[in-house]
């Protein structure tokens, strides 16, 4: 396919050549622009391989594209660039300083005479590409000519384009962006080739540059129509992005930054330093692997690694920048997941709490991570469990204002952490409700959320803290189905949002359960009390450490 389109570009010719913009009487004007659409339907072009942003999540829509954009834009959608960038030919030009990184991709259009440039040793990459030399390109690439006895005039593509649908009715012609250029692209795929019937997207499929599977996920051939993608392609795209998007993280370039035992003080927050730590890592990882094996065919077994702040919040950049790791915390989780083995059900955490990240889901002066936080994780576990998460709106709230944790300590009480400490929320499920805590054989009543408004550390308000067993029973469900939590303190406000799916949820401390005489084993949970559903969870640090397989050894089997 590859060559058939580069035959197709060198009997046409391509030149990059300045043009002066004209906009059609049909054009309208659209000073204030909602680019949902667009943006939607380049994660689809990226998901295809058709497209890219400046950078892995950033598509840059709201701006005009340079020449040298358009150029690689074209390319990329005809499935060149590979080809392009192996090639890496050299081209004459002495001005593409300023866009050294298209260099490849000006040398391949060079070489294969796809343009000539402005003059001989000038391609003027660096200035705006308008709307006539976006369509100008698609037609060509399409196959149709210009010119006197062509198929459009130079002067005048919009009539042509608009006839096989590459003006669709929310395209802007005046005030040119990469949003419209993305309209063109997203058009073209479904549009036909001259002098057939098959559009260039099935050209593409047929020709082996994308797969039909992919362009049946990620392309709606009707979008441009519509001015909407399809739900399910978009469902489908969003699934794609989500690792892109969530790269990016708060912006912390004017706070102020200092380390004091193992926190980094960044402005007002508390960030928990991290290393990564393989052999710990896959330690526990295996361990809950046992476990799904030894469950197969009798219950679920989910693994959860929640990142800490350092890895929810910032940017990858600014991690890379701040820490030492040879993994960011995304790679550390995923390095994870691939040890827990075939049967273990891995829930992405880390990606709905990136998503959510300019939210406050980790507390500043504490490493533990807010309800808030806990929620976001649960959405993702329901989401992998395929159960419908309870809604947020459905729990009353309690806001316990006041608290000052473990980093307030460590970072020797900053006065920027005193002047504004943290609020400890807790969401609180309506229905009936009953707790029995295990400390010893002999249980004794507890509560799903304490008040502690008037308690130092608030974080306890969760079930009360950390104990070695906890059983939560919702009497509203009448079913005997039940799931077991395994945890340390970061699971505490994650067990509240799991009693909304199960009559018994039994919340186990790794650290302590093994205390209790006759502690069970997950199999023998699974056996003796028809315990449907395991969820080990751990937070990064912990999720890395020998002692905390060693404590998992005991019960994963």
């Amino acid at each position: 396919m590859k060559q058939k389109l580069l035959t197709l570009l060198l009997a046409l010719c391509l030149a990059l050549t300045p043009l002066t913009p004209l906009t059609p009487a049909f054009a309208a004007e659209a000073p204030a622009r909602d680019l949902s659409r667009e943006t939607d339907m380049a994660s689809g072009l990226k998901a295809l391989g058709l497209f890219r942003g400046v950078s892995d999540y950033d598509f840059a829509l709201d701006r005009a594209p340079t020449r040298a954009e358009a150029l690689v834009m074209l390319l990329r959608l005809l499935g060149l660039e590979s080809e392009a960038l192996q090639e890496n030919a050299a081209h004459p030009f002495t001005d593409t300083v300023s866009c050294r990184w298209a260099d490849p991709y000006i040398g391949y259009a060079y070489s294969h005479g796809i343009t000539a440039g402005l003059d001989a040793a000038t391609f003027g990459g660096g200035a705006a590409a308008d709307a006539r030399t976006y369509l100008t390109f698609m037609l060509r690439a399409l196959g149709y000519t210009e010119g006197p006895d062509g198929d459009f005039l130079w002067s005048a593509p919009y009539t042509l384009a608009k006839d096989i649908g590459l003006l669709p009715a929310q395209l802007r012609l005046s005030s040119f962006l990469r949003a419209d250029a993305v309209t063109v692209s997203y058009a073209a795929l479904a549009a036909p080739c001259k002098g057939e019937t098959q559009t260039l997207g099935e050209k593409l499929v047929a020709d082996g540059v994308v797969s039909a599977e992919s362009f049946s996920d990620y392309y709606d051939p009707f979008a441009v129509q519509t001015g909407t993608v399809d739900e399910t392609v978009a469902a489908n795209v969003a699934r794609f992005m989500r690792p892109y998007v969530t790269r990016g993280g708060i912006d912390i370039s004017t706070l102020p930054i200092s380390a004091k035992s193992g926190v980094l003080l960044i402005g007002d927050a508390g960030y928990e330093q991290y290393g990564f730590y393989a052999r710990g890592a896959k330690m526990c990882a295996e361990q809950i692997g046992a476990a799904a094996d030894a469950l197969a065919g009798k219950a679920r077994v989910f693994g959860i690694v929640v990142p800490n702040r350092l890895g929810a919040v910032l940017s990858y950049d600014d991690f890379d920048r701040l820490s030492s790791s040879s993994k960011n915390e995304s790679e550390a989780i995923a390095y994870a997941y691939s040890n827990m083995g075939e049967n273990t059900l891995c829930v992405d955490a880390v990606s709905n709490l990136r998503l959510h990240n300019d939210e406050y889901i980790f507390f500043r002066t504490d490493h533990h991570w807010t309800a808030l936080g806990a929620y976001y994780a649960y959405e993702a576990w329901a989401e992998t469990a395929g159960l419908t998460p309870a809604k947020l709106d459905s729990f009353s709230t309690l806001d316990m204002p006041g608290h000052l944790g473990l980093f307030y300590g460590m970072c020797g009480n900053p006065a920027v952490m005193k002047q504004n400490p943290d609020t400890v929320t807790a969401y609180i499920p309506s229905g009936n409700f009953s707790v029995d805590i295990y400390e010893s054989a002999t249980p004794r009543s507890g509560q799903l959320i304490y008040d502690y408004t008037n308690s130092a550390y608030k974080y306890g308000a969760f079930i009360g803290g950390d104990h070695p067993l906890t059983a939560i029973t919702n009497h509203d469900i009448p079913d005997d189905s039940a799931c077991v939590l395994v945890k340390d303190s970061y699971g505490n406000p994650f067990a509240v949002y799991l009693a909304q799916h199960y009559r018994t949820v039994y919340v186990i401390d790794y650290r302590y359960y093994k205390n209790l005489s006759g502690y069970r084993t997950f199999t023998q949970f699974a056996d003796e009390l028809g315990v449907d559903d395991f969820i080990v969870l751990l937070p990064m640090t912990l999720s890395q450490s020998e002692v905390t397989a060693g404590h998992l050894s005991r019960y994963c089997k």
